[in-house]
């Protein structure tokens, strides 16, 4: 289990989804969990067929962020200095 190495940690889990982060982050507070983009896609991706027009939207969405975040990467942007001005 993750609590022995996390139980003090304070900030943003992010995870693959796996519920049981889910349930440890309610427990502690201090912890905000965020769901990896990688794998909400995937579910996106799924949907395709039964919601084309949704999931191309959010597929697109998706898409704009992982291109600021292959902009970040390119320009060697790291800690405190990838905060939004």
């Amino acid at each position: 289990m993750v609590e022995p190495y996390l139980k003090d940690f304070e900030g943003v889990l992010l995870t693959d989804g796996y519920s049981g982060y889910a349930s440890f982050c309610k427990k502690y507070r201090k912890i905000t969990h965020a769901q990896c983009w990688t794998h909400s896609r995937r579910y996106f991706v799924r949907s395709e067929k039964a919601e084309p027009e949704a999931s191309k939207e959010a597929l697109e969405l998706i898409g704009q962020m992982y291109k600021v975040e292959d902009d970040i990467r390119k320009q060697g942007v790291e800690g405190d200095d990838k905060d939004l001005p």
